[in-house]
């Protein structure tokens, strides 16, 4: 569990970066336009989807029991602060690993598309790709220092 930490904070700085230049807060602005709070409401409502279609796909019996005890132990390690990357809280849903927490930088659009197609990629490689082929997802739900919440599922490679 602590490797997968390491990756989600190698791709948070990769994706959120830790500046504040004025493009940055133009970017960050033109990200609050309607136009892409409708992408994300879209994105945000293909995750749902995602966790629906979990439900249909194969699973090993036993992997549920494999991550209660991995987040079982990660709990004991909470807060887990790796870069810019805070995890506050972890849970299962089946199989399904949950992680809550707090982003120091803000999202904008480009940040989360560049936050999911490395997330994706880095996910499917070692143990959690393994994990992601036998049935289990990562779900990371994010806040950043303006209070935004983004939400990514990652249940297939």
């Amino acid at each position: 569990m602590r490797t997968l930490l390491v990756l989600t904070a190698l791709a948070l700085v990769t994706a959120c970066g830790s500046g504040g230049g004025e493009r940055e807060r133009s970017d960050r602005d033109s990200s609050r336009s309607e136009r892409d709070r409708d992408n994300e409401s879209e994105a945000r409502d293909g995750d749902r989807g995602s966790r629906e279609d979990r439900g249909r796909r194969d699973v090993d019996p036993d992997l549920e029991d494999e991550l209660r005890a991995e987040v079982r132990e990660f709990r004991n390690s909470l807060p887990a602060r790796e870069g810019v990357l805070t995890i506050t809280d972890v849970d299962l849903d089946g199989t399904e690993i949950i992680y809550t927490g707090r982003v120091d930088a803000d999202f904008t659009s480009s940040r989360i598309a560049e936050f999911r197609r490395v997330v994706s990629r880095d996910l499917c490689t070692g143990e959690t790709g393994e994990v992601i082929r036998r049935g289990g997802a990562y779900t990371y739900n994010l806040r950043d220092n303006d209070g935004d919440d983004f939400e990514t599922t990652v249940s297939s490679c």
